[in-house]
């Protein structure tokens, strides 16, 4: 057996060369002396973009925004106003009829079932987030890779259709679901004590 090559590649930014440290489990790097933002791809460091939404706190969290279309017995559910029918919503899409729905998968450290808790509560709130136009703002460590999402992502759809689940004995074993390109993202939050609040959507962490 060959011997396996380890390569070390050092944690220096690129627009600043500055030193970054890091987390053991850390998968995305943020330079705290210009607020760049980093990742290993193909064993050297390149860029990667965060986008900050707007909304009140002073904490960053980072989650993975991700579309997604559904294929189950009635067809494929691929725009917000279907998924929403779906979940049996008493919201109306408006304008965002015909777009892909989205998650927010929390992309720090949390407990799995904390996680699909939290994605699944931004997801059945349809929240519409804007860009708040910062950057280079710090945020809380990606712990959580993009090729780890689905299973998450799944738990968290499935959560949110319950009434859908009851209703129809055989939706699950007709249930895929399709994921798109994801992007990272931060949401703002506010800290209290040992919790975590979100006041706009009512999320508590």
């Amino acid at each position: 057996m060959a011997d396996g090559v380890v390569t070390v590649v050092p944690l220096i930014c690129s627009r600043c060369s500055q030193r970054m440290t890091a987390l053991r489990e850390q998968v995305v790097y943020q330079c705290r002396a210009c607020g760049s933002v980093w990742e290993l791809r193909r064993g050297s460091l390149s860029a990667r973009i965060i986008t900050h939404l707007a909304g009140s706190g002073q904490l960053c969290l980072p989650f993975w925004r991700v579309a997604f279309m559904i294929q189950c017995q009635s067809g494929t559910v691929g725009d917000l106003e279907a998924f929403m029918a779906l979940c049996a919503s008493l919201k109306q899409p408006e304008e965002r009829g015909a777009q892909p729905p989205e998650l927010y998968i929390p992309a720090f450290e949390l407990p799995p079932h904390q996680a699909v808790k939290l994605a699944r509560n931004i997801l059945i709130r349809f929240q519409r987030f804007s860009d708040s136009g910062k950057k280079d703002l710090p945020f809380e460590p990606v712990l959580l890779s993009e090729g780890d999402l689905a299973p998450l992502a799944e738990l968290a759809v499935l959560t949110a259709l319950v009434e859908e689940r009851r209703r129809n004995p055989g939706f699950l074993a007709s249930f895929s679901l399709r994921l798109a390109e994801p992007c990272l993202v931060t949401i703002p939050f506010e800290r209290e004590g040992k919790r975590l609040f979100q006041r706009e959507l009512n999320l508590e962490v």
